[in-house]
């Protein structure tokens, strides 16, 4: 599917308008936090993401660089993009941010919802930030 130039402007607009928060969070000491390495752009994965049919039982949290190129990410929206395993591709905001928690690192869950866990199967996803 090809987007116009405006389409995709006013499709981050309107994004942009749900900036994430930013807090201390309590991460559970048995939750694993999965590193992004943003200069090699890898993601170390968690081995599954939840069960067939599940909707918002899974927090995947996630750690990367706060300051990137220049940047803060901190100010900046985020989002997992991912494909489920039928291949529909789908993408959540990321709701918040915890910058207190490590200093120059960003912690942030990744709320797995239905449409990830729709088919049993594998499931690739990416985060962005803009």
């Amino acid at each position: 599917m090809i987007t116009s130039s405006q389409e995709y402007q006013e499709f981050l607009a309107g994004i942009a308008e749900t900036a994430p928060s930013v807090l201390k969070m309590r991460i559970p000491t048995y939750e694993p936090v999965y590193e992004i390495d943003l200069n090699t752009r890898r993601i170390s994965p968690p081995p599954f993401i939840g069960v067939e049919g599940d909707h918002e039982a899974e927090y995947i949290y996630f750690q990367v660089d706060r300051y990137f190129d220049g940047l803060d990410l901190s100010n900046a929206i985020g989002l997992v993009v991912f494909k489920n395993a039928k291949g529909e591709e789908y993408y959540q905001i990321i709701p918040y941010y915890d910058i207190y928690s490590i200093e120059g690192k960003i912690i942030f869950p990744w709320i797995v919802q239905a449409p990830a866990a729709l088919y049993g199967g594998q499931v690739s996803f990416s985060v962005k930030f803009f």
